[in-house]
């Protein structure tokens, strides 16, 4: 194809780019600035190559910029595209995730962009370097990438179909979230546990998967507590549980205790996606009545802001009362002091459903370190690895399932089986 063709095709290709109304987002994508800066220089009528872009950098950087950023994700500039697609917080998202339609003139509008992108995708960069320095060809040789593989129209189509349950952007993404200075940020790698992995405490597992099952097809559910000793696999259950359930819409925030008051903006934010979020507070225990108790008892009791449909809340403590009380507590006039302690001691009860997590008896730690021995492939006799077993157990913290899982893992890590020494 002629220099003058190219020039040509670039330049119709800038200019519709520079028409997108319901995908204007994507210009503003630090990548596509620099692809928009080459497409406007290459469709010029210069041949001359030295030209700089608005940022100063010649048009032969500003490419090799734009490639850096695809090759960052992607080889394929159809699915480089489309993944910036689905990133992008849109009309078209917000109506799919409400469950309503676009009107006919949105819809023509979205179709409109749909075939600008399309044409980007089916860009050659063959085509572009020609537009860029023609009959220099041995400068840049090879394909700096694939195109025409993905189909927009049809995949974007799909993924506004799935929203309901895939979410969009970060929440597509990830399953797992922290909060970051009041907004979710997410977990890249998050804890691999999975409910198979876990061992013991079936009766309250099953209570939590239905009370977790009702939440996710919107059928009666309840916040919970989980309350137990230390090691006994409540974090765990949580984090597996919200493992499995994350392709029917499910995610989990961790939020830390000093970030509660932050509960009503988050559910306030979470309020219209379509996904269904666990809030988790691990290891819950107050020092006294302070901010963080209140906006955590006002959320659980229901305030001016509802928690809504998609929010549930689950937290974890090694405490049956949540307050911890001390002598000073109780100073005062009986009144006050009564006022006081039913408040601390009623927090618990707002949660709805409490499952607990006790100290496996002597047997229930056994079966554990049984069962964890078949699945390592440990062979040894039972009296022996009973008689191990326990002595691991009183040295440590007593008998738990994590013990049991450093147990094993003594096994396989040293070959002896010993504890680790008390600090």
């Amino acid at each position: 194809m002629g220099n003058e063709s190219a020039k040509k095709i670039i330049s119709r290709v800038y200019q519709d780019l520079l028409g997108l109304t319901v995908f204007r987002g994507l210009l503003a994508a630090p990548s596509m600035i620099r692809l928009m800066q080459v497409l406007e220089k290459a469709g010029e009528s210069t041949s001359n190559n030295e030209d700089s872009g608005n940022d100063g950098k010649t048009v032969k950087a500003l490419y090799g910029d734009f490639l850096a950023g695809l090759y960052e994700t992607h080889t394929d500039l159809g699915r480089w595209i489309l993944d910036m697609m689905m990133d992008d917080d849109n009309v078209c998202v917000k109506a799919a995730a409400s469950g309503q339609k676009l009107s006919p003139i949105l819809e023509q509008a979205k179709r409109r962009d749909l075939a600008i992108l399309e044409r980007l995708a089916t860009l050659d960069s063959t085509r572009l370097k020609d537009a860029i320095q023609p009959g220099q060809k041995l400068l840049w040789q090879g394909p700096d990438w694939t195109w025409g593989q993905a189909q927009l129209t049809e995949e974007y189509d799909w993924f506004l179909r799935k929203i309901p349950v895939r979410g969009y952007g970060i929440w597509a993404k990830y399953y797992g979230f922290t909060l970051r200075d009041g907004s979710p940020v997410p977990v890249r790698y998050p804890d691999p546990i999975q409910i198979s992995s876990l061992f013991g405490y079936e009766r309250e597992r099953e209570q939590i998967r239905r009370n977790i099952e009702g939440f996710v097809d919107n059928r009666a559910w309840q916040n919970m507590l989980l309350y137990g000793d230390a090691g006994t696999g409540k974090s765990s259950t949580i984090k597996a549980f919200a493992r499995e359930y994350a392709s029917k819409g499910l995610r989990i925030i961790e939020v830390a205790k000093n970030q509660l008051d932050r509960l009503p903006m988050l559910i306030e934010t979470l309020s219209d996606n379509p996904l269904k979020f666990i809030l988790f507070i691990d290891d819950l225990t107050f020092s006294r009545v302070d901010d963080d108790f209140t906006a955590l008892k006002t959320t659980l009791e229901g305030g001016l802001l509802s928690q809504g449909d998609n929010v549930v809340i689950f937290a974890t403590t090694n405490r049956r009362h949540l307050v911890k009380e001390t002598h000073q507590d109780r100073a005062g006039d009986t009144l006050h002091v009564n006022d006081g302690l039913q408040e601390t001691m009623g927090l618990a009860g707002r949660f709805g459903l409490t499952i607990i997590f006790e100290s496996p008896k002597r047997q229930e730690y056994l079966e554990i370190v049984h069962s964890m021995a078949k699945e390592k492939g440990i062979v040894m006799p039972f009296d022996e690895l009973d008689r191990l077993a326990e002595a691991f157990a009183l040295r440590s913290n007593g008998r738990s399932p994590r013990v049991a899982v450093q147990f094993i893992d003594s096994i396989l890590l040293q070959g002896l089986p010993l504890p680790p020494a008390r600090s």
